[in-house]
């Protein structure tokens, strides 16, 4: 946990270029499929002119390149995008952000999901799609049967950063978690944050964290929270300067902080269940509440 919180949310490897041999990863032939062309590399500078103004996301999140392929047999073509980004952190946040807990889950990679005729797919540095194409679409097994024949080429350990490890377990929505480079949903801080979802009985709620923080960004967080605030509650015994909030757009917040590390709660059902929330999250990151 002490290494979590030195590293923070730092994205400081971002200034390092990783090198792939995607030739090696798409080779010619793949499990009964032929690859159609040369592959296509895309360096995050030119992303623009292949997917537009869903680049702005992609760099957000620290892509390097993108490697993009076809591979046909007879009328079925498995179109592929490989991305490579800075570092696992970054692969993980654009993945986790297409996932949904309901999702149909394979054991590939770190993880990897399995849709009626496409696959999204997590692995160290790498966040790879292939989407589907012809008169007929495959099966789940042989689709999956491509999938695991790549998932063998693509370097890397298959681990989940860190950083996520750290949200309590009880009552976790799986499949939840989250990282957001700069900012989350409708709040535009903290930056570089992470955020899971969990479930008690009928109530769900998001509990999130941002590490490497100063006092001055809990402040200005505690700002925007309030400016939607009906009702504001000071709470003396969960970190420095901690609100709950009974917002108009959010719901019930808690927000806090505690020796770097800017925590809370949003749309939760009561004070109690959010503090409980809290109190674990920062016991599991080595940080007094």
């Amino acid at each position: 946990c002490s290494v979590i919180l030195l590293a923070g949310c730092s994205t400081s490897d971002n200034n390092k270029k990783p090198s792939t041999g995607f030739n090696l990863i798409f080779p010619d032939k793949l499990t009964g499929f032929e690859r159609t062309g040369q592959v296509k590399i895309y360096p995050a500078d030119s992303l623009y002119n292949y997917i537009d103004g869903a680049a702005d996301e992609y760099i957000a999140y620290g892509v390097v390149r993108v490697a993009s392929c076809e591979y046909s047999r007879g009328d079925l073509v498995y179109s592929i995008d490989l991305y490579e980004f800075t570092n696992s952190l970054g692969a993980f946040g654009i993945y986790s952000k297409r996932r949904l807990p309901g999702d149909n889950f394979i054991d590939l990679g770190t993880e990897a999901l399995l849709g009626n005729g496409y696959v999204y797919y997590l692995k160290n540095r790498y966040f790879m799609t292939i989407n589907t194409y012809g008169d007929e679409l495959p099966d789940f097994e042989g689709l999956a049967s491509f999938a695991t024949a790549l998932d063998s080429l693509i370097p890397g350990p298959a681990i989940y950063p860190p950083q996520v490890m750290v949200f309590p377990r009880k009552r976790l929505i799986e499949h939840s978690d989250k990282f957001w480079p700069h900012g989350f949903d409708n709040f535009a801080a903290p930056e570089s944050c992470f955020s899971a979802d969990y479930k008690k009985g009928d109530d769900t709620c998001t509990l999130f964290y941002s590490s490497n923080r100063t006092l001055t960004e809990y402040e200005t967080l505690a700002k925007v929270i309030k400016k939607r605030a009906l009702i504001i509650t000071h709470i003396s015994d969960l970190g420095k300067n901690s609100i709950y909030v009974v917002s108009r757009e959010d719901g019930k917040i808690l927000a806090g902080y505690s020796e770097g590390v800017i925590f809370g709660v949003l749309n939760v059902s009561g004070d109690y269940w959010a503090k409980a929330l809290c109190r674990a999250l920062l016991e599991n990151l080595g940080v007094e509440p």
